[in-house]
């Protein structure tokens, strides 16, 4: 693997942007864990591992893993309403 980059973005409730999107980019000479934590100050054990979608993207003929992970934490006695959209391409050459 030469290269896995990520697109993210977080979003709150009704959808509303919590931070800018960005990307991070991992090289094939680095070691990685894809576990983000939940960017709101109000959860508590939540986050997000990206590990299988990163595995998918891998795998996959087109080198693409796309979708959306909702935080497994808890808010304010609730289910934490964090959501983060993902997109990961994979580069081999």
């Amino acid at each position: 693997m030469r290269e896995l980059v990520f697109e993210l973005r977080f979003k709150g409730e009704a959808g509303k942007p919590l931070l800018s999107p960005y990307k991070q980019i991992y090289t094939g000479d680095m070691q990685a864990f894809f576990e983000l934590q939940c960017p709101s100050r109000e959860c508590a054990g939540g986050g997000f591992d990206l590990s299988t979608a990163a595995d998918r993207a891998a795998g996959s003929h087109d080198g693409i893993s796309h979708g959306l992970i909702k935080c497994r934490g808890v808010a304010q006695g609730s289910a934490c309403v964090v959501e983060l959209q993902y997109e990961i391409v994979a580069f081999t050459t």
